[in-house]
């Protein structure tokens, strides 16, 4: 029998060890072997309906972030384009790299926490400006940006850490439901001895790893 590879999905693991059971129930003598893949089974599957609710939650809650990275997007380009008819459209000025040091490109690539923690620095280097400067009206729309991300950025943060909490069990699922299915095997030779191909077909075939491509 050849072990499915460590990296497998569970959804595979799942449709293996599903032929395996429903194969020793099919057999009288190797149906009490059940007993030992039957609790990795169920801690697997229920590891997997876990792992695809935090996916879902992980998304949901990432939406609401979108939204306001969007809302961002758009009063961050308003302001670069405010700021470079200050500073006569120098990309050098000391000015225009106070606020984009590395280019509005940089900034727009952000999202989420860390777009919100750099919109924060600019809204922090506006206010240092003063309250009447040409900017100045941008400061009170880069606070609200920051208010609006409060609610959803906490949400992301906590089914994210949630996430990666499932994906930690999952793993130790995929891992002992290896060492159960591998044990089926050799339980199987013991009580079918000198019937190889017979215990095989309690099995379904893995595929065989990919050669690597020589190289010319």
């Amino acid at each position: 029998m050849r072990l499915l590879p460590a990296n497998s999905g569970p959804g595979r693991m799942l449709r293996h060890s599903r032929f395996t059971r429903a194969r020793l129930k099919s057999n009288a003598k190797a149906k009490a072997l059940i007993s030992y893949l039957e609790p990795a089974h169920l801690a697997l599957k229920a590891a997997q309906v876990a792992a695809v609710d935090a996916d879902d939650a992980v998304m949901d809650a990432r939406a609401p972030v979108t939204e306001v990275d969007t809302a961002a997007d758009e009063v961050v380009v308003a302001f670069q384009l405010d700021l470079l008819k200050l500073t006569g459209k120098n990309y050098s000025d000391p000015h225009y790299i106070a606020y984009f040091p590395k280019g509005l490109g940089d900034v727009r690539r952000l999202h989420g926490q860390p777009l919100a923690a750099e919109l924060s620095r600019i809204e922090q280097t506006l206010t240092a400006q003063g309250k009447t400067g040409p900017l100045a009206t941008y400061i009170p729309k880069l606070q609200q940006l920051q208010k609006e991300w409060q609610g959803p950025l906490a949400a992301l943060k906590k089914v994210t850490e949630s996430q990666t909490q499932v994906g930690i069990v999952l793993d130790k699922a995929k891992h002992d439901w290896a060492l159960a299915y591998d044990a089926i095997y050799g339980h199987l030779r013991a009580l079918f001895p000198g019937k190889k191909t017979f215990v095989e077909s309690f099995f379904l075939p893995a595929d065989a790893p990919k050669k690597p491509k020589p190289t010319v």
